[in-house]
């Protein structure tokens, strides 16, 4: 799959989202668009784990879980340019997130980044949503654009959808709590 990440970076924002190259056939980038399709039952499984253990589980959690699971076994047959995309982004930003919650286990210095890793998310669901809408209006223009025409709906759905949530989610937990910080030091 590297050779397609060093692809986007070469031939830029037309090639990423509207190319489909052999991402989902290739030998190697076939069988890791096939790993990462299943590794969203994983992370849904590890999901029904933590409640299963009595862990406080918030709606963004299983909401965004739950529909992933769905939206990557649905649209992963036809899904085309997109997947290469958003799968690719969606590789670093759990990267960065994992590595942060495996490091956080055993050090809470670094707990103070927790900001940039939802930020690292706010981001992919940003360019997710800027993607989806170059690649429908390319389409609508008659241009070429490797994906399913007919599944640009239902993505724009979930990327607003997960936007919208983790905003929430950031606001309440990084705005609100430093007003409540600056109100305590007033006092």
């Amino acid at each position: 799959m590297h050779e397609h990440y060093i692809h986007n970076i070469i031939l830029g924002w037309e090639y990423a989202v509207c190319s489909q190259g052999n991402f989902l056939t290739g030998r190697l980038s076939g069988f890791g668009m096939y790993m990462f399709t299943l590794s969203k039952t994983w992370e849904l499984f590890d999901t029904i784990l933590l409640m299963l253990r009595g862990r406080p589980i918030i709606f963004l959690h299983y909401y965004h879980h739950a529909l992933v699971l769905f939206q990557v076994f649905f649209t992963y047959p036809n899904t085309g340019s997109l997947a290469r995309m958003a799968t690719m982004m969606n590789v670093i930003v759990h990267s960065i997130m994992y590595s942060y919650f495996a490091i956080a286990t055993v050090s809470t210095s670094v707990r103070r980044f927790s900001k940039l890793v939802t930020i690292s998310q706010l981001l992919q669901f940003i360019i997710g949503c800027f993607g989806i809408l170059y690649a429908r209006g390319r389409l609508g223009r008659g241009e070429i654009c490797e994906t399913d025409p007919n599944q640009i709906l239902f993505h724009m759905f979930i990327y607003a959808s997960f936007l919208t949530i983790f905003a929430h989610f950031f606001y309440g937990t990084f705005k609100k709590s430093r007003a409540s910080v600056g109100k305590r030091k007033k006092q």
